[in-house]
């Protein structure tokens, strides 16, 4: 992992040089231009700091994602939990639309019972389909 490397070292950080995905483009604009100016006063703590984050940061990412880092259950996912997975949503976008509309509904109808919002919830996001009972 690459904060492994920037744990020991942050220079690359400083310079910009450091990318955490091959081949990413920067928009090199004037205000990347100044975060990587050579700064004498700045940068031995700005260096520090960084390698305390990446230190925390990596700690984190280990225990938040052991599974599906190297040696995990799912770093080498057999074919049946790829074919699994494909019915996983991509994205938030429904969940974030149907707490969208509660929220819209409980600004409209704000003297409405907790059992009129579950009752819409659950036929909005079809919970008798998924439940298990």
């Amino acid at each position: 992992m690459k904060s492994e490397e920037w744990i020991s070292d942050a220079t690359d950080i400083l310079t910009g040089k450091a990318r955490l995905f091959p081949g990413e483009d920067l928009r090199e604009d004037d205000i990347y231009k100044k975060l990587v100016e050579p700064s004498e006063f700045w940068d031995a703590m700005t260096k520090q700091i960084s390698e305390v984050i990446f230190g925390a940061f990596l700690v984190k990412t280990k225990r938040m994602l052991a599974d599906h880092l190297t040696g995990g259950k799912y770093y080498q996912a057999s074919k049946e939990v790829r074919e699994e997975s494909k019915s996983v949503l991509k994205t938030n976008v429904v969940p974030e639309r149907d707490f969208g509309m509660l929220d819209r509904l409980m600004a409209l109808k704000p003297n409405a019972t907790t059992m009129v919002y579950e009752g819409i919830m659950f036929s909005k996001n079809n919970t008798k389909g998924w439940r298990v009972i």
